[in-house]
């Protein structure tokens, strides 16, 4: 017999008694009751989310000194915006450009992700 059934088999009992005090009391405790599940959802669903975050940090690889991550995907590597990962834990993909830099069109954090391709665009820029 769970909760529910209890609360309901003494809310019986207390309209036979014609005890409206206690009848108000056991509505109470069933309201608190149903409150108290509802919040223990809501937690169940804040530790699965939890323990998927702590999954994908592990498969991120952190790039010493940058701010993106990889994270290895189908055999391909994709750049992901370490400052929404790490302020929101949301996974956005970051743009990389053609001149060796990268922006998150989420949140404009940006960088450079390859310094040959940076300092070469740098080099045809002032020609």
């Amino acid at each position: 017999m769970g909760w529910y059934d209890a609360a309901k088999d003494a809310l019986k009992l207390a309209q036979q008694l014609d005890n409206i005090e206690l009848i108000q009391k056991i509505i109470e405790i069933q309201q608190d009751v149903i409150k108290i599940s509802e919040e223990n959802t809501e937690y169940k669903e804040v530790i699965k989310q939890l323990k998927d975050n702590s999954v994908i940090d592990e498969l991120l690889e952190r790039i010493e000194g940058k701010t993106y991550y990889i994270l290895p995907s189908d055999g391909k590597k994709r750049f992901i915006c370490s400052t929404c990962w790490d302020v929101r834990k949301e996974i956005v993909q970051i743009y990389l450009k053609a001149n060796g830099t990268y922006i998150c069109m989420n949140c404009d954090n940006n960088g450079i992700y390859d310094n040959e391709k940076y300092n070469r665009s740098k080099i045809v820029r002032f020609r």
